[in-house]
């Protein structure tokens, strides 16, 4: 029994987080428009929203190599959260200014929401070099969702978008834990009656 039991136990701490990257690749078009998104959702049910999003094609003069998104406007938000509510961490974002937009950088600063209703704050400068930039994230795990502001100084475009999508356990693990404990608790329940006799 004490072997079904640490079996149990050792399915459900192998379960670990799933890595996902939430890349804009199904944006990628040759033209040079911009293309306006209301929500943005990903294979790995991730969604992005904001008031709109737009995605540069590819011979327009803000696409830095890679199809990414930005907020039309200034003092407008990008919310990313995940399409059950469940918790996610936040590992890493891709950041470049909007070409023409900011010779000298700027800041972005990014809240997070935690599932319990606290929050975390990280801003990031970034260099005004037109070319995307990798900024990790510290502390952003167990979000409901993360917003970040599009200023009206300093334009910028993301892409790439690293986080680990937390895993319900199985049913089936769960069961072979739950039936552990049952057979631990039989297994102490009969030493104690042996004990007593």
């Amino acid at each position: 029994m004490k072997k079904l039991l640490l079996a149990g136990l050792a399915a459900c701490t192998m379960m670990s987080a799933s890595a996902e990257t939430i890349t804009f690749d199904s944006l990628e078009q040759a033209g040079s428009s911009l293309n306006e998104i209301l929500l943005y959702a990903d294979e790995a049910r991730f969604f992005i929203e904001g008031m709109p999003l737009l995605s540069a094609q590819q011979q327009h003069e803000s696409y830095a190599g890679s199809a990414a998104l930005h907020s039309a406007g200034g003092d407008s938000f990008s919310v990313l959260y995940k399409q059950d509510l469940s918790a996610f961490t936040l590992n890493s974002i891709d950041l470049a200014p909007l070409s023409g937009r900011a010779s000298s950088g700027g800041r972005v600063t990014f809240t997070g929401k935690f599932q319990d209703g606290g929050a975390i704050v990280q801003t990031f400068d970034v260099g005004g070099a037109f070319a995307f930039s990798t900024f990790r994230f510290n502390g952003f795990a167990n979000l409901e969702s993360v917003t970040w502001l599009q200023e009206y100084d300093f334009f910028y475009q993301y892409d790439n978008i690293v986080l680990d999508a937390a895993q319900v356990p199985e049913p089936g693990s769960l069961a072979l834990l739950g039936l552990g404990v049952m057979g631990l608790a039989a297994s102490r329940r009969k030493k104690a009656t042996r004990s007593a006799a």
